[in-house]
C-alpha cells in the first residue's frame, strides 16, 4: 500500500518528538522527497537510505569527471582543469566517507546512529547542493558550447 504524504509526515513528526534536532519535515521532503516513501516502517533507516541515494547520484556525476570511462565522460572531463579536478576530488572524498558511513549503518541497525547521520548529512546538504549545481552548470555549458573550445577536446588519450 502506498503511504500518503500525511502518513509519512505524521510518522516523521513522531520521530522529531523523540529526536528534536531532526530537520523540519517540509525541508527534508523538498530535498529528499520523503512523501514518496511507501512505508513508515523503519522510517529513520529509510530516510537515511533515501539521502544516501542522492549522495550516490552526486558521486556518479563526479566519477564521470574524475575517472572517465566512456567518450562522453572523457569529453566532459577535458573541460575541467587539474585544479578544479583536485577540488572535486576532495569533495568526492567527503561524499564517499558519508556514503560508506551509511553503508556501515546498514549493518549496525541503530536508530540513534541513523538519526545522527541524517542530521550530519542534512547539515552538509546546502554546501553539497551548491558545489553540484556549479558542476552541473559547467557540464551544461560544455554541451551548449558546440565544440567552441580553445584547444582540441577531440583526443581522449
Amino acid at each position: 500500500m502506498f503511504m500518503t504524504d500525511v502518513d509519512i509526515r505524521k510518522s516523521y513528526e513522531k520521530l522529531r518528538e523523540k529526536y528534536s534536532n531532526l530537520p523540519e519535515y517540509d525541508v527534508m521532503n523538498i530535498n529528499f522527497e520523503l512523501e514518496y516513501l511507501d512505508s513508515d516502517n523503519l522510517l529513520c533507516k529509510t530516510i537515511r537510505r533515501r539521502m544516501n541515494e542522492r549522495l550516490i547520484f552526486f558521486c556518479r556525476v563526479l566519477e564521470g569527471i574524475l575517472y572517465p570511462q566512456n567518450q562522453i565522460n572523457m569529453y566532459e572531463s577535458g573541460f575541467f582543469d587539474e585544479e578544479k579536478k583536485n577540488e572535486l576530488s576532495k569533495f568526492y572524498r567527503k561524499l564517499m566517507i558519508l556514503e560508506r558511513k551509511s553503508l556501515l549503518l546498514d549493518v549496525s541497525c541503530n536508530e540513534k546512529e541513523d538519526i545522527n547521520h541524517i542530521i550530519e548529512l542534512f547539515n552538509s546538504w546546502p554546501e553539497f547542493k551548491k558545489i553540484m549545481s556549479e558542476v552541473v552548470i559547467k557540464l551544461q555549458e560544455i554541451w551548449k558550447s558546440e565544440g567552441k573550445t580553445e584547444d582540441n577536446r577531440g583526443y581522449f588519450g
